[in-house]
């Protein structure tokens, strides 16, 4: 069976997103492959309660931050019942935005401070932390088992798109 992928088309209102995503569709499936259709926020039950949370519940005053967690939660339902499966099962995924535009949205349009991880090896961190912790009795073990997961990749941000995609692939596999 051929390995899932994953695309997301990304772009503001009026962009072209729908119209590049129904041709991408039919070509795909004129080539025989399976397509899942799916958005953000939307494609599960909790992510079209938050997209109308978000579309229509101005009235809510819900704080930048909220927002956000809003989106996290129903990506991370997206994922788990929509995505994750499709994929397992050798689809291809069309996804109507996704992480590009809760950057934009939540993120640069709701004014909240974006941060970039920066990649170091564990060993790295783990020096610098012991230099600044002098006398301290160390961390947990699994607080460590963490650390050595981040400093190994588990966890990135990056801004190449080729390799955003083969990130994301991999956690959706090792999730």
């Amino acid at each position: 069976m051929p390995r899932g992928i994953f695309i997301t088309l990304e772009g503001g209102e009026g962009a072209g997103k729908s119209t590049n995503l129904a041709f991408v569709r039919k070509w795909l499936e004129r080539a025989g492959r399976e397509v899942v259709v799916t958005r953000e926020p939307g494609g599960t039950e909790l992510g079209e309660r938050v997209r109308d949370i978000l579309l229509h519940g101005r009235e809510l005053h819900i704080s930048a931050e909220s927002e956000m967690l809003l989106m996290f939660a129903a990506r991370a339902e997206h994922i788990a019942r929509v995505i994750r499966p499709a994929l397992d099962a050798g689809k291809i995924v069309l996804c109507d935005r996704f992480t590009d535009s809760t950057l934009a949205y939540q993120g640069y349009g709701r004014g909240l401070p974006l941060e970039i991880l920066l990649a170091q090896p564990p060993q790295l961190g783990r020096c610098e932390a012991h230099g600044r912790q002098r006398g301290s009795a160390g961390r947990a073990d699994p607080v460590r088992r963490a650390q050595h997961r981040i400093g190994a990749g588990d966890l990135r941000l990056t801004l190449d798109p080729g390799q955003r995609q083969q990130l994301l692939e991999r956690g959706l596999r090792h999730g």
